[in-house]
């Protein structure tokens, strides 16, 4: 049992007692069974609805510095059961794969990110050039023969968890990697390319605010049931425990480096829709009250509503600097890291995805595939959708009618 469970469950007990009311009582104002609420105070079971525990609050007469501990904690045991849970990626859409030539690899740029607008709307299945969708299975990519021709060699798998100080990083789900040409067959002992580990790691931060003050989420709850907006490093955690959505827009970093000194080139970025449907019919809910400023760096845009989407390089701003265009291939060694900063766009659907990073280092290539914890990272339209901001003063949520959510 982890600490956020026990600290959870420590709250609950002592709200309980302090209160002097019955587990009968209380799991009957509560419409849950006696035995599950003794599960909840023992931290042996976490609930799944925030509501639950927000009325579990009220008729313990807890405080709002207790009912804000107390969802706090909540949060952290949710995730924490969420994260250790193993999961199965889905199998995604086939689609058509272009093949490109590599251009030369660029020199190494001196700025923080590079980011890469996916708009994912109503339209053709993903296929394109740059970023295309099939399989699902990472790509063996073979550097001696044509991108879409198949390697033979037995594909490898890893699972590199990140770490950051400020966000939730989530661990490759798959990888693969096959040498350039096949060797002649040798007695050594050493392990053969096909076998090793993709020499790179990504730490992904599957929920970054460019502009917090216009990020939203989507959910299929009352106002009343929705606890008050996380801050930015809460909003995993926020979102997971509340099944919220990315409306509209979903931010998301991959910080990619080398794990030796060799050299690693990144040759381009696929992405991989899953599930194509109608936007969520939820409503939408600001973050404005946790937000501060943002800045917006280099961009590429992705419209996967054309037949064949093309990743097109626009400039970006930082600060008072405007940041060229920048484009694949990169160069990341341990001590040369590469950060891409990706923009996913929906405007009238709701989009099961995943990302597959095709990489090369000497006689070796591989793909990696970069999902949220094993499971594709979803992105919904909310156009026309109810708009919710939080009042700090009445600690409610309430209808804007000056909001827009394209």
């Amino acid at each position: 049992m982890g600490s956020g469970t026990d600290d959870f469950a420590g709250l609950l007990s002592s709200l309980k007692e302090r209160s002097g009311l019955s587990y009968g009582v209380l799991a009957k104002r509560l419409h849950v069974g006696t035995s599950t609420l003794h599960r909840y105070v023992r931290g042996e079971s976490v609930p799944t609805e925030y509501g639950t525990i927000e009325k579990f609050a009220r008729l313990t007469g807890a405080t709002a510095a207790e009912m804000a501990e107390l969802y706090r904690l909540w949060m952290a045991a949710v995730e924490g059961r969420a994260s250790s849970a193993p999961s199965t990626p889905e199998a995604p859409q086939d689609a058509p794969t272009v093949s490109e030539p590599d251009p030369e690899p660029s020199r190494r740029r001196l700025f923080p990110a590079l980011a890469v607008v996916a708009v994912l709307g109503v339209g053709a299945a993903v296929a394109g050039v740059a970023f295309a969708g099939s399989g699902s299975s990472p790509r063996p990519a073979s550097g001696g023969a044509p991108r879409s021709a198949p390697s033979s060699t037995d594909s490898s798998s890893t699972s590199t968890p990140g770490s950051s100080s400020t966000s939730t990083s989530s661990p490759i789900s798959s990888a693969t990697s096959s040498p350039a040409s096949t060797p002649a067959s040798s007695t050594s002992s050493s392990p053969s390319p096909a076998t090793l580990p993709p020499p790179i790691s990504v730490d992904i931060r599957p929920y970054q605010w460019e502009d917090k003050c216009n990020q939203w989420y989507l959910l299929n709850r009352k106002p009343s049931e929705v606890p008050p907006p996380p801050t930015e490093q809460d909003a995993r955690g926020w979102a997971k425990a509340l099944g919220a959505v990315p409306a509209g827009t979903m931010k998301l970093e991959l910080a990619v480096q080398g794990t030796s000194g060799d050299t690693v080139v990144l040759h381009s970025l696929h992405v991989r829709t899953m599930s194509k449907a109608a936007a969520l019919p939820w409503s939408a809910y600001s973050m404005a009250s946790g937000c501060g400023g943002g800045l917006t760096p280099a961009s590429f845009t992705l419209n996967l509503d054309v037949d064949r989407p093309l990743a097109r390089p626009t400039p970006g701003q930082q600060g008072d600097t405007v940041i060229p265009a920048v484009d694949f291939p990169f160069k990341v060694s341990k001590t040369d890291p590469q950060v891409l900063t990706l923009y996913a766009h929906a405007t009238s659907s709701n989009v099961s995805w995943y990302l597959e990073l095709d990489w090369s280092s000497g006689d070796r290539s591989g793909t990696l595939r970069i999902d949220d914890h094993g499971r594709p990272f979803q992105t919904s339209g909310a156009k026309g959708r109810p708009l919710y901001g939080y009042n700090m003063d009445t600690s409610t949520w309430e209808i804007d009618d000056t909001a827009t959510l394209s």
